[in-house]
């Protein structure tokens, strides 16, 4: 009589059999594929370790060109602010210069508009110098 247990267990040693005689030839079809995809994946990491060295090679470069890119800036830069300060010191000492004609121009102006035209005393007539020099000398004066 056939019972469930005997069947199943003729029917899992029939496929032992089977998978024993086909595991072999399946054992070493996966093994292959293994292998081959092992393969494929060694390609691949190699191929991605160069190219991870190339970008740290490039990264690097890069590294380089902008410390020395700083270094030139940082040049330059003070380059920059020693002709900031020079120029700073022209323009104070322009700004005091104006301000000193500024002041000696108001003086002036002032001892222009007070000064009255009054005939001159016969003492003065012959004591002071005569009007030609004395116009040279005013000349003189203001074009300082």
């Amino acid at each position: 009589m056939i019972t469930l247990p005997s069947l199943l267990s003729s029917g899992l040693s029939a496929a032992l059999s089977f998978v024993q005689g086909k595991g072999l030839l399946l054992a070493g079809a996966a093994a292959l594929s293994f292998l081959a995809a092992a393969g494929v994946q060694t390609c691949r990491l190699d191929s991605a370790r160069s190219d991870l060295q190339a970008e740290a090679l490039a990264h690097n470069a890069t590294r380089r060109d902008l410390a020395h890119t700083r270094g030139l800036w940082l040049i330059d830069q003070r380059a920059a602010n020693g002709t900031i300060a020079g120029l700073r010191r022209q323009l104070n000492g322009t700004l005091a210069d104006f301000a000193a004609y500024r002041a000696e121009e108001a003086e002036r102006s002032a001892i222009a508009r007070a000064a009255a035209p009054r005939p001159r005393t016969a003492e003065e007539k012959d004591q002071v110098v005569d009007d030609a020099t004395r116009k040279r000398a005013v000349d003189f004066l203001n074009a300082w």
